[in-house]
């Protein structure tokens, strides 16, 4: 185990181990904090914890990576669903869809908001990961009050901000309606003309009447039977998004950020999700 870098009880038993990590925990500043409690959870140091060795004077010494947590940089993870919307013009039907021009999918925000991350692919796959719930990040750390990007303003709701900063993509001769999955069987429907989806769970099979955009997830007759958490909602009655999995975090979503087009040739408004992901993490 020693030359893959894994550390294991054969390297050094549980007693001695749990031993360490109390001792360390004891002489910590308040702020900083191991990333479980070796009383309640030794074996999550023993799947996680790294090692390396190193020869001194005729013995193998062995290193112990162990990492802190610092309770200032709580950071929630959010991934953005840039939802295309179906655009109107002089009230006339037309295979035309509207969309936010987003630079980036996944961003973190702290407890404060006063800071954000643009989450790079290598970040997101290790701050998402729901075993650890910690994770380092490469990226730089912005002041939030002076960011000019499209995602924070979408995030704050600034309107002004999202009028500056945000670009709308019009996407001609869309084919509708357009499914886009979400999260946990979750579908999100697109649509500009009234649209009965047939669903089948299991067994089970009803229709949803759709008129325009949809969030579609199996009702709660057929989802008691299935034993599935049921959640419907019309897209402009969508205000929030429950948090899934289990995150250290009560608090819901954000409003879902919306842009009122003015514009006489647009008749819809732009609905870009935002949802928090598997989980809050410390950096």
């Amino acid at each position: 185990m020693l030359s893959l870098g894994h550390l294991s009880p054969s390297t050094i038993t549980p007693n001695n181990l749990q031993g360490l990590l109390i001792e360390i925990k004891d002489k910590l500043p308040k702020y900083l904090e191991l990333t479980n409690d070796p009383k309640e959870n030794l074996w999550f140091f023993y799947r996680f914890l790294t090692c390396s060795t190193i020869l001194y004077n005729s013995r193998i010494l062995v290193v112990i990576s162990i990492p802190l947590l610092d309770s200032n940089n709580k950071f929630e993870i959010y991934q953005a669903f840039n939802l295309p919307m179906p655009m109107q013009k002089n009230h006339t039907s037309i295979g035309m869809v509207a969309k936010y021009d987003l630079d980036v999918e996944y961003f973190a925000v702290n407890s404060e908001r006063s800071k954000y991350v643009l989450l790079k692919h290598q970040e997101i796959q290790s701050c998402t990961n729901t075993f650890t719930k910690f994770c380092k990040i490469i990226s730089p750390v912005y002041p939030i009050n002076l960011s000019k990007n499209c995602i924070t303003s979408l995030f704050l709701k600034k309107r002004n901000d999202i009028d500056k900063y945000c670009r709308v993509v019009v996407e001609p001769n869309s084919v509708l309606p357009m499914a886009s999955y979400i999260s946990s069987g979750s579908w999100l429907i697109t649509t500009n003309t009234p649209y009965a989806l047939p669903l089948f769970v299991l067994s089970f099979s009803y229709y949803v009447n759709i008129e325009k955009s949809y969030l579609v997830q199996p009702n709660e007759e057929v989802v008691a039977r299935c034993r599935m958490s049921p959640l419907s909602m019309t897209v402009s009655q969508l205000v929030s998004a429950k948090t899934e999995g289990d995150v250290n975090t009560s608090r819901d979503v954000p409003s879902a950020p919306m842009l009122d087009n003015s514009k006489e040739e647009v008749a819809n408004n732009l609905y870009p999700l935002l949802k928090l992901a598997e989980q809050t993490v410390r950096i």
